[in-house]
């Protein structure tokens, strides 16, 4: 499949946007990539609720990179700018984010953005 810069309708079902944003117990997480990037988050936080800028490196989530996504908080938290994005999250939206705002999901998908925000939040 090739990547495409070209912005594709994502087509989003009223019930998974309910789900949306709602909290799962890390217990019940079952993928080991997600539950290496945790582990990784976690280390790299050091008790804190967040890791600091200068302790995140790509290199050291070179095992789950292609998984995950890094967004930053602009605007006090009324918008998000990713940063990192992983091939899957790419793949299955059908074109790269990577510099893309919450926002500018919205204006492609209706609610998507918005949706994604919950999460970010």
């Amino acid at each position: 499949m090739q990547k495409s810069d070209k912005p594709v309708i994502v087509v989003v079902r009223p019930d998974a946007l309910v789900r949306t944003g709602r909290p799962v117990a890390l217990s019940d997480l079952k993928d080991a990539r997600v539950t290496l990037g945790l582990q990784l988050w976690n280390e790299l936080r050091a008790g804190c609720k967040y890791p600091t800028r200068e302790t995140i490196r790509p290199r050291l989530f070179s095992k789950v990179l292609g998984n995950m996504t890094l967004a930053r908080r602009l605007d006090d938290g009324n918008d998000y700018e990713f940063r990192v994005v992983g091939d899957a999250f790419e793949v299955a939206n059908g074109f790269s984010w990577q510099g893309k705002r919450t926002r500018d999901i919205d204006e492609v998908s209706p609610g998507y953005g918005t949706a994604l925000k919950r999460v970010f939040d």
